[in-house]
């Protein structure tokens, strides 16, 4: 059994104020111990006022009686007060009790008089003080253990991400490797160039990840500012201009292959003349992409996908990824871009971890877009299927410097 320093110090203060306020001339504090094998040590002295005097106020009982801890202690008119022994003629027991649970005695007595009724309430206060004292004791140990606990396996899990994070390297670098080799030995009109060079700037995304992950920021943010996007690994700058029509062929043709494979029409709008705009291309294809997937895994067999944009007044496009899939239960929307939620998903067979949307939404807010939901997609368009959802991403138009106005 264990107490903390705090309480030690309660305890010591309380008996001390009981011998100077009350004239108490021996006084003790003991704690029941759950773990004692018997009943001679079930209690166990923990503080003592003078601190010179031996700990002669052992706790007498009724042998009869049985020796649980919430039975050890009579209740207060059984306290033993022994007419024949002068001595304990002036001696309270009471117990330490956090509602029907015995966490102690406080033993005190004084040689010269009785104690008044007052004082008795007086003695009563005291060791409610220390019961409310032990059960915060209690608490903030069995706080300090869980602590430790998770500090543990925190440790744990860090050895753990460390050890698969060098296992991913070596495998990752033989892909971009190999996404090398077939680009050298493809013509550039092949069929299949793009798909290799989409092949290398994924791994090569995917090592900028894992670099991240290896050499995580040694300066830890203040509790009191957290960061405004708490999701993001690595928020480029937002004032980085992007041609959209150079990067969203190799998100097409990705997106081409996943609706591919699971039997899906995906349907594109020309995205020839789509302005640039003002974000990362890497924010932008991330959070396309993830949008994209998403719908993908979603939207059934022989359903319908597609990627659209519109211009919002010259200053704005939005990008809108809608399916004909199952439609999003109302009381899901509100919380939909929630770190971890995946409502009613989280009953399917569709596997997800709750945080893609979250991301998406943290990269769009980070470049100055946003992030909408709408479910059925036609409450977005109405030539949009009357089921599933569109997702709408919002981002600045970039507008080239005049030079001539300078």
């Amino acid at each position: 059994m264990t107490t903390g320093v705090e309480f030690s110090r309660l305890c010591q203060a309380q008996l001390e104020l009981l011998s100077h306020a009350l004239g108490a001339s021996l006084s003790a504090v003991y704690l029941v111990d759950p773990q004692a094998q018997d009943s001679a040590t079930m209690l166990v002295p923990i503080a003592l006022y003078p601190v010179t005097a031996q700990p002669s106020l052992v706790p007498a009982r009724d042998s009869r009686e049985p020796t649980a801890a919430t039975k050890l202690v009579p209740p207060i008119d059984q306290f033993m007060r022994s007419s024949e022994a002068g001595e304990l003629s002036y001696q309270r027991w009471i117990p330490l009790r956090q509602g029907e649970q015995v966490l102690g005695l406080l033993v005190t007595r004084r040689d010269d008089r009785d104690w008044t009724e007052s004082e008795a309430l007086q003695l009563e206060q005291i060791a409610d003080t220390l019961a409310l004292g032990r059960s915060l004791d209690q608490k903030n140990q069995l706080l300090q253990q869980q602590l430790q606990h998770r500090d543990y396996w925190q440790l744990q899990e860090q050895d753990r991400m460390e050890i698969l994070l060098h296992q991913i390297k070596n495998p990752l670098t033989a892909l971009r490797t190999f996404a090398k080799l077939l680009l050298r030995r493809m013509q550039p009109e092949e069929r299949n160039h793009q798909l290799a060079a989409s092949l290398l700037r994924e791994s090569d995304r995917l090592s900028d990840l894992l670099a991240l992950l290896s050499h995580p920021s040694s300066a830890a943010p203040a509790a009191t500012l957290p960061s405004a996007n708490p999701l993001l690994l690595n928020a480029a700058a937002t004032q980085i201009p992007t041609e959209v029509a150079e990067y969203l062929p190799l998100l097409i043709e990705r997106t081409v292959a996943l609706a591919q494979e699971k039997g899906l029409d995906f349907e594109v709008q020309d995205w020839q003349s789509v302005p640039p705009v003002l974000a990362p291309a890497s924010t932008l294809l991330e959070v396309l992409g993830n949008l994209l997937e998403n719908a993908c895994k979603y939207t059934p067999v022989a359903g319908r996908v597609g990627l659209n944009w519109a211009a919002i007044g010259g200053t704005a496009i939005a990008f809108c990824i809608w399916d004909d899939g199952p439609q999003i239960p109302a009381e899901d929307l509100p919380y939909l871009f929630d770190r971890n939620f995946r409502g009613v998903q989280s009953n399917g067979s569709i596997p997800g971890s709750g945080l893609g949307l979250a991301i998406a939404r943290d990269l769009s807010q980070s470049v100055g877009g946003e992030l909408r939901c709408y479910s059925p997609a036609a409450q977005y368009q109405p030539d949009l299927p009357a089921t599933g959802a569109a997702f709408v991403l919002t981002v600045p138009v970039w507008t080239k410097p005049d030079r001539s106005s300078g």
